[in-house]
């Protein structure tokens, strides 16, 4: 569509009858990414409060339907790149947020924990460092009220201000460990997201009596405490939740960038915004494939 096609649409934005204007605002929809500079130029001549609204709604709509499309390739690619899931889910809150800004942040801090490492060190040394260089040099901490607080749960935030949910503080930990080759992995633990350091043949020899690989738990929002099967048996016990495989396994990136999602849902439903609510839940059936 070329400018004048643009144009004649702009004008049509407002018209009454709602056929109409569905047409418009669709096509507009379907032209993508290469119209929102036109867009956004043509709402600041515009002195028409519904022709602005509606100009917000399809850059709004475009912009999703890039996240969608963003989203879709990150699964299909197999989620190796954790943080790559993570930026575009909180893309699709901050919109400008740097990609660079992100990878740059992320590529420092694992550099600080590689100059600590070397070949000698046990599993339980190397998540010690990760531990060290995150909660004492960074000055990562949980944030308390991370279940009210849709900021604790964007990786964009998090990474300025330093506090985050579980599940956010997890995917940080997750993505230095994993570009380190450190064999972390994530656990959807109810009411809380923990790791699993994943190392076959020592837990076999420390654990014979378990049926998972796991050497030991991590849990990120407590400063990266290490802890073992048996305190999550009382964790549950606590809660009064029936013993589940799941809450003892190691998930993929995937289902882990899933398990964000829904924590960002039950947050905005608490918010009461039923416009993020809604578009999450439809981030949420593409995770799914649906």
């Amino acid at each position: 569509m070329n400018s004048k096609e643009l144009k004649a649409h702009i004008v049509l934005l407002d018209d009454t009858d709602e056929n109409v204007s569905e047409s418009i605002i669709q096509n507009l929809i379907n032209e993508g990414l290469s119209i929102i500079t036109f867009l956004e130029k043509e709402w600041e001549l515009s002195n028409n409060d519904l022709v602005q609204q509606r100009i917000e709604n399809i850059i709004s709509e475009i912009q999703f339907d890039e996240i969608k499309s963003e989203f879709k390739n990150w699964i299909k690619t197999g989620g190796e790149n954790i943080i790559q899931g993570a930026y575009i889910i909180t893309k699709h809150r901050y919109p400008t947020i740097e990609k660079a800004k992100i990878e740059e942040n992320i590529e420092n801090i694992k550099n600080s924990v590689w100059l600590e490492l070397h070949d000698n060190l046990t599993a339980l040394e190397k998540v010690r460092i990760i531990n060290h260089i995150l909660f004492s040099t960074q000055k990562f901490k949980g944030q308390k009220s991370y279940g009210t607080d849709l900021k604790s749960t964007y990786l964009n935030t998090v990474l300025e201000n330093k506090k985050g949910s579980p599940i956010m503080l997890s995917i940080i930990f997750l993505a230095i460990a994993q570009r380190l080759q450190i064999p972390i992995k994530g656990v959807n633990l109810i009411n809380n997201f923990i790791l699993a350091y994943v190392d076959a043949e020592s837990a076999r020899i420390a654990y014979p009596e378990n049926k998972n690989d796991v050497l030991f738990y991590i849990n990120p929002f407590n400063r990266g405490s290490v802890f073992d099967s048996k305190e999550i048996d009382l964790y549950l016990e606590q809660l009064e939740v029936e013993k589940n495989e799941k809450f003892y396994t190691p998930i993929s990136n995937i289902d882990a960038i899933r398990a964000m999602i829904l924590d960002l849902i039950k947050i905005s439903e608490f918010k009461k915004n039923e416009h993020l609510k809604s578009q999450l839940k439809h981030l949420y059936s593409v995770s799914l494939g649906v």
